[in-house]
């Protein structure tokens, strides 16, 4: 078999070699490849690139192919007896508690160790009582904050703190519950906004239903944030200060300062104006610490 063909046939990551197709315009080996996935593309990969695993899919692999298998492995009391589905982009699995319930839940999930059986593990959440609200402790000793009037729901679930600081838990179907929007009675298609951005504080005084329109006035600084103001960045180009403000799915250029603090004076006043009473708060950027009483 000529050299060239010799691929045909084989399997590289997602991708079965189908035929060969000669060379492209930069003289380079050419195969026309299958994805295995549910799409079936097809699509011309270079020969190198196939032996050196620089493409290996259609670009699926970026979500639910190339999914390490865990069928039999245990996690907790729980072991996984194959694959089940499909939920918001991540793989399910259906396990088996050692108490003999089935359990569906995320193999994310699993491996993190948020999730160790279906249930019957006794919760380990911890709550304090105060006058007005509790506060909810996590295994891992890590704070949340709710009203009292919210307690017999919140209760139902074993509740984790995510690694952007947003409050989950996971029902008996492996669904994500976040704690915000159970406290709202959010439906799918209503966002909740934290006014002060303290995504632990999901007292009802901190939460407020919105558009995604205002929760995206309300949000933080962004980390490459030079200025430490919302909307203030430098320009370069004309040495100025620049302030801007998004309204109505728009970007609007409020003007060009030589001086920071007018260019923060104009952008507190477009908040105002255009944003009202989702206007960010640059003085309030900090996590929720302690409860006010």
């Amino acid at each position: 078999m000529k050299e060239k063909d010799e691929l045909i046939g084989k399997q590289f990551g997602n991708w079965t070699v189908l035929s060969y197709q000669g060379k492209d315009k930069n003289n380079k080996h050419i195969y026309l490849c299958k994805c295995n996935c549910k799409r079936k593309t097809e699509r011309t990969v270079g020969r190198y690139e196939l032996l050196n695993g620089r493409s290996n899919s259609c670009g699926c692999t970026r979500g639910q192919c190339f999914v390490k298998d865990l069928t039999g492995q245990k996690f907790g009391k729980l072991t996984v007896i194959k694959k089940y589905g499909h939920r918001n982009n991540k793989i399910t699995w259906l396990c088996k508690c050692d108490c003999g319930n089935d359990y569906i839940t995320t193999g994310e999930l699993l491996k993190q160790g948020q999730t160790k059986s279906c249930g019957c593990i006794k919760r380990t959440n911890k709550y304090i009582f105060k006058n007005y609200y509790i506060i909810g402790i996590t295994e891992k000793g890590e704070r949340f904050y709710f009203d009292i009037e919210d307690f017999k729901k919140v209760n139902q679930y074993t509740w984790y703190v995510k690694p952007d600081d947003y409050i989950e838990a996971t029902d008996k179907n492996g669904n994500t519950v976040s704690l915000h929007r159970l406290v709202m009675d959010a439906k799918k298609n209503e966002t909740v906004d934290h006014k002060n951005h303290g995504v632990n504080d999901n007292r009802k005084r901190n939460l407020r239903k919105c558009t995604v329109s205002q929760n995206q006035m309300n949000k933080k600084k962004q980390k490459n944030n030079t200025s430490g103001v919302v909307g203030v960045s430098w320009f370069p180009t004309r040495n100025r200060w620049v302030a801007r403000i998004s309204a109505n799915k728009k970007r609007i250029v409020l003007g060009y300062f030589k001086n920071f603090d007018d260019a923060v004076k104009v952008r507190k006043e477009a908040e105002d104006i255009y944003h009202g009473e989702f206007a960010y708060k640059n003085n309030d950027d900090i996590r929720f610490k302690k409860v006010v009483k």
